[in-house]
């Protein structure tokens, strides 16, 4: 089972619900990952701030792309 199938089965949520708490958590960890690496200096230093991030967060460059709504 995936973490989404996971969380939906423990809290009986549909499809719908699971993926957008599972967008929240993951935009709030990706908030704090963009903010941790730009005051270290990391994304200045990398080749490229999108593969960088994609690479970090292990973030499929083709959902990155992707219309959300």
């Amino acid at each position: 089972l995936t973490a989404l199938d996971k969380l939906k089965d423990i809290f009986g949520l549909n499809k719908s619900k699971a993926k957008r708490i599972m967008l929240e958590v993951f935009s709030v960890f990706y908030l704090r990952r963009l903010s941790k690496a730009f005051s270290q200096g990391e994304l200045e230093s990398a080749t490229s701030k999108e593969t960088f991030l994609c690479s970090e967060l292990r973030f499929d460059p083709f959902l990155s792309s992707e219309d959300s709504s």
